[in-house]
């Protein structure tokens, strides 16, 4: 397939092709299947069919952190990209339409093989609108340097990277590879924590990785995680006594306390939106990202662009599943452009 030139993108990101399955369960039903609430855990098909056959699926979605991400980017007018790995299967085939819908650049690689199917995610949602993620990595676990476009890489101004995409060995390697060549370029290079229980199990590594990043986007139990500490609240104290082990521009979500933004020594502090409903709180992270980004690569000051994050995150939360519609993003690009005249 001929694929656009590489310098066309603003930005590609690295991480798990997965298609969401969203389903409600109350917190009896995770204590009884020992969930750690909120987390995410990864776990073999045959698991993931046992839950799915004691809920009721409310929706199917392509998802997976950094794609979520791109696909905000391509709605609100950026030119965006995605390398990940697919099985030759159905989801699979749902999550490329996905991303063809959504206009963001395809990268991925499709493996053959019958005994690997595409990456799924069962996400159980709770009355308190917390989400906690059950899932099955499959082909998304096989991205490696193969995978990359190096050429990509290097004409992107922005690499974007999911934490979970360096929650294996194996593709540790490949992450570092890609970083590397964005940083020769003289590109950017943005990492997203992802999930705290990640960073645990692979804390001196992050502490590492974290050295070879521009950005960083944490919300405060993966900051703390990288921290090393048990801190519920994280400050600007906080964050300078560790800024070792920070980006020269750490962003922190805090729920709804907003975002605290550290640039080198320059603090910015932004309050939450409250939505109108609660609904779902997947992909507040990723949507707060693109928001982000959407303002940095627009050079929109670092205090819009935060806005910008909390504005996209407190729509997602309203609705159930980790996406905004089109029509919704084109609006918002337009409001984002005009606040920051």
């Amino acid at each position: 397939m001929s694929l656009p030139l590489k310098s066309q993108l603003n930005v590609v990101a690295i991480g798990n092709a997965i298609v969401d399955i969203v389903a409600f369960a109350d917190n009896s039903f995770l204590d009884s299947h020992k969930l750690s609430k909120s987390a995410m855990q990864l776990c073999s098909r045959k698991e993931q069919d046992a839950l799915l056959s004691e809920v009721i699926v409310q929706s199917y979605a392509s998802g997976g952190s950094a794609a979520n991400t791109m696909t905000t980017l391509a709605g609100l007018g950026l030119r965006s990209g995605f390398i990940g790995t697919v099985a030759d299967d159905e989801w699979g085939k749902t999550f490329n339409s996905s991303l063809e819908d959504a206009r963001v650049v395809s990268y991925v690689e499709k493996i053959v093989s019958k005994d690997i199917s595409s990456g799924t995610c069962v996400v159980l949602v709770t009355p308190d609108s917390e989400r906690t993620m059950n899932t099955h990595l499959g082909a998304a676990a096989h991205i490696t340097k193969d995978a990359l476009d190096l050429e990509v890489i290097r004409a992107t101004p922005y690499l974007y990277i999911e934490g979970y995409a360096y929650d294996r060995d194996n593709e540790k390697a490949t992450v570092l590879h890609a970083m590397n060549i964005s940083r020769s370029a003289k590109n950017s290079v943005a990492l997203s924590l992802s999930d705290a229980a990640c960073v645990e199990r692979h804390h001196q590594d992050f502490c590492q990785l974290v050295k070879k990043v521009d950005i960083l986007f944490a919300n405060e139990a993966e900051i703390c995680a990288l921290f090393g500490v048990n801190e519920q609240v994280v400050t600007e104290q906080l964050l300078r006594a560790n800024k070792e082990v920070c980006a020269p521009l750490t962003v922190v979500t805090q729920s709804e306390r907003g975002c605290l933004i550290m640039n080198n020594s320059t603090f910015v502090s932004l309050p939450a939106r409250a939505p109108d409903t609660l609904v779902d709180l997947t992909g507040a992270g990723d949507q707060f990202a693109a928001g982000f980004l959407f303002g940095l690569i627009n050079n929109y000051s670092l205090e819009h662009a935060g806005k910008c994050g909390i504005v996209l995150a407190t729509e997602v939360i309203s609705r159930l599943g980790p996406r905004i519609t089109r029509p919704k993003l084109e609006a918002f690009s337009q409001l984002f452009a005009e606040e920051a005249v």
